[in-house]
């Protein structure tokens, strides 16, 4: 799974041991699964990163708490890599409250704003000031109560499409953040910066009015994600990034596998177009990408795309229809493209989606920085040099078809027996009784 980078910038690697920090801000040596640190046989590897599937199933059936997020080695600070002592929370909120008094600092990150909340004037006053700003820089423009932020203008310096929107839209701060939530843009930490939060909100609520002169790009996010590790902070501004480059930028959540397909379904049909660039963005192993935080049984398998979606269900049926045939899908996951196990997350996808480039992480790890050549991924540089690209041929894929069908039978099996190996374990008191 993905882990949250510091701000240091430490690169997530996996090694014997690693430095966790608890809450009390202490050092503790946990070790890491030798499953996941050895080279592992494909079956091995089958069974370690089910355990990722299997975690989420709920303590009702196997009478412990195996709904709870179990840390994993890849959410810690490496071994030997400094740890900053923590900061109190009110020295936090006081530097906040301070970067919150500069109007650039919070149009840069109007994240920033949430540390008025208890002090609602000098809230106001702040928004005020960011507003004012972008008025006089040009940035945006107000005539009779409706916001433009023209195409000529833009901080980034790329030229994109007019936004408009009433300006009772932008009047505080808290009305700013509900029409953010209104454009379903629920994980607010993803898009700090505000022009770009304007443009990816303004396209998600005007499909039908986007242009053809530019490719889409769409990024399909996790709603579960317990470390931030797909916030702007902690990892890549993924949405700045590909609106910076020009793309039409649109932004959607899904919890499970079949809301992501409805969703892509519905941008394709609104706006009559192909995805030029498709991003999955959610922890992962080798096999699976999640999206939701699974409660009963039946919903833990619905809460991945996994190996199973795209190869056998059928969940992503048609997906070829919808991305363009020199488009690009990146996987924005850890270990999705484990060269252990060739018919890994990564393959499967590529699998589904012949001639397309299709981008992943060999191993646990984060986003550092995309490079583009002609409005298009050239690399995507993970820390630890993780990526990888993989582009099928459609005679390889039909070449492959049979085995990689005959993975995925025995990958059901283990998965049934392990549950069943659960499932006879006896019930686990914990400390705190449940």
């Amino acid at each position: 799974m993905l882990g949250a980078m510091t701000e240091l910038n430490h690169p997530l690697v996996v090694g014997s041991k690693v430095q966790v920090a608890n809450p009390q801000g202490q050092q503790s040596i946990a070790p890491v699964s030798q499953a996941r640190t050895s080279g592992a046989t494909p079956e091995a590897q089958v069974r370690a990163d089910s355990r990722s599937l299997l975690s989420w199933l709920p303590s009702n059936i196997f009478g412990s708490s195996l709904s709870r997020y179990r840390p994993k080695a890849s959410d810690a600070i490496p071994a030997g890599m400094p740890v900053p002592p923590p900061l109190s929370a009110s020295a936090k909120l006081q530097a906040l409250q301070l970067r919150a008094q500069n109007p650039r600092e919070v149009i840069n990150n109007h994240q920033i704003l949430t540390s008025l909340d208890s002090d609602p004037k000098a809230q106001h006053a702040s928004w005020q000031a960011v507003l004012q700003i972008l008025q006089t820089q040009g940035f945006v423009q107000v005539d009779e109560n409706i916001m433009r932020m023209t195409e000529a203008k833009n901080m980034t310096g790329v030229k994109n499409s007019a936004v408009t929107l009433p300006w009772t839209h932008l009047k505080t701060y808290s009305a700013f953040q509900k029409y953010l939530r209104s454009s379903g843009i629920t994980q607010t930490g993803r898009v700090p910066d505000l022009l770009t939060a304007l443009k990816v909100a303004h396209n998600n609520n005007h499909l039908k009015d986007m242009g053809r002169t530019k490719p889409i790009a769409l990024v399909v996010g996790s709603v579960e994600d317990h470390n931030g590790a797909f916030t702007a902070v902690n990892g890549h501004h993924i949405l700045q990034t590909l609106n910076t480059q020009g793309y039409d930028v649109v932004y959607v959540e899904a919890n499970t596998d079949k809301a992501a397909m409805a969703q892509i379904k519905r941008i394709h049909q609104v706006t009559g177009r192909k995805m030029s660039t498709l991003v999955f963005a959610g922890h992962g192993t080798s096999q699976d990408l999640q999206l939701g935080a699974p409660g009963k049984m039946s919903q833990v398998e619905d809460a991945f795309i996994d190996v199973d979606d795209f190869a056998v269900q059928g969940d992503f049926n048609g997906l070829d229809k919808m991305v363009a045939s020199n488009g690009q899908v990146l996987l924005w996951a850890c270990s999705n493209a484990d060269p252990r196990l060739k018919h890994n997350l990564h393959h499967t996808v590529a699998t589904q989606l012949p001639g397309r480039d299709i981008f992943g992480a060999k191993m646990d790890s984060n986003i550092q920085r995309i490079t583009f050549k002609k409005q298009r991924i050239h690399w995507v540089h993970w820390y630890g040099e993780a990526g990888h690209k993989i582009n099928l041929s459609p005679a390889t894929v039909k070449a492959e078809r049979p085995a990689q069908l005959k993975w995925i039978s025995q990958r059901r099996d283990i998965l049934k027996d392990q549950a069943r190996e659960q499932m006879a374990e006896p019930a686990v008191l914990q400390p705190n009784g449940s």
